[in-house]
């Protein structure tokens, strides 16, 4: 996703949440399958493209909070809050792995920043300790 469209979901997502406020809510539940349909069927007077709607659910259902709600068992909910099913089991394994996947890419992004940041050290204090050393000239 570019800037601009990022931008745009960003957007989108702020319009949904205040239109639908009780499928969008703090924290967040499961919401039903399917309902990008719903939403871009009951935003066509919002003016808000069918593509800005499906990349806000996109950045909507990839948020933690969104994954953890994953759990067996979790009410699904349409966009007025009402129950329309559950998290099967299968979803929420599938969800479990997606945490412990984003889980291991945070650490190698960690692990990767703490070595690149190590390499600087080391180059600044050998730069340094090239500089203390006087030259002398016969």
């Amino acid at each position: 996703m570019d800037t601009e469209q990022l931008d745009r979901a960003r957007a989108a997502l702020e319009a949904l949440v205040k239109r639908f406020p009780l499928a969008f809510t703090n924290p967040p539940r499961p919401l039903k399958i399917g309902i990008t349909k719903d939403l871009i069927a009951a935003a066509r007077s919002d003016a808000i493209s069918a593509q800005a709607i499906r990349d806000a659910i996109a950045i909507w259902c990839r948020q933690a909070s969104y994954l953890k709600a994953q759990v067996e068992g979790a009410a699904r909910i349409d966009l007025d809050g009402n129950i329309t099913g559950a998290v099967t089991a299968d979803q929420a394994a599938g969800v479990k792995e997606r945490l412990e996947w984003k889980a291991a890419q945070a650490s190698e992004r960690t692990l990767e920043k703490e070595r690149v940041r190590k390499t600087e050290k080391e180059a600044k204090a050998a730069a340094r300790s090239k500089k203390a050393v006087p030259r002398y000239r016969r």
